[in-house]
């Protein structure tokens, strides 16, 4: 049984747009407006010292997420 969909307000922290999605949940409507900005593939090693280098740090999404302000 497929949830019902919903109208989302999905809203970009830095640019201040809002965008309404239909879909079935919030991760959904998040991953919609997402796929067309982010790509995401897994780094391989020169990557991670060159970025590591020029000041990137590594971000922990394993961690339970906190509030920047």
């Amino acid at each position: 049984m497929s949830s019902a969909a919903r109208i989302y307000v999905v809203a970009d922290k830095t640019t201040s747009n809002k965008h309404l999605v239909k879909a079935t949940n919030q991760a959904q409507a998040v991953r919609h407006i997402a796929a067309a900005r982010l790509d995401c593939v897994v780094a391989n090693s020169i990557e991670i010292v060159t970025l590591m280098q020029s000041g990137v740090v590594v971000e922990d999404a394993t961690k339970p997420a906190t509030v920047k302000e």
